[in-house]
């Protein structure tokens, strides 16, 4: 399976309204940005200095994984340990990969 994403950095922006193209992620230098990626157009601000981890769990959102924690950050039944559910969790689990071919809509033989 090769899913390619098109995504623009911009790295003048500092606020979420100066990102206004879908796929396209600003980097900021603010240390204490909390990383994010918008609904609907797949835009978003990213910390400079945010782990690999949180990157990563960025990403899925690019390719329309959802967050799977509730708003205390306790992974969802089923989620424990996967890259969407929890920090530091792994992307290699086979929940987030049959997740991410779902919410693309690839159908596998």
């Amino acid at each position: 399976m090769f899913i390619e994403a098109d995504v623009t950095v911009n790295t003048w922006a500092r606020y979420s309204w100066q990102v206004w193209n879908d796929n396209e992620i600003a980097i900021v230098s603010d240390s204490n940005h909390h990383s994010y990626v918008n609904g609907g157009n797949d835009s978003g601000v990213w910390g400079a200095s945010a782990s690999d981890w949180t990157y990563a769990h960025e990403v899925g959102h690019l390719m329309n994984l959802p967050d799977e924690y509730s708003g205390t950050g306790t992974p969802e039944p089923g989620y424990e340990g996967t890259m969407m559910g929890q920090f530091g969790g792994s992307v290699t689990r086979d929940e987030t990969i049959r997740d991410l071919v779902q919410a693309n809509g690839i159908q596998c033989p």
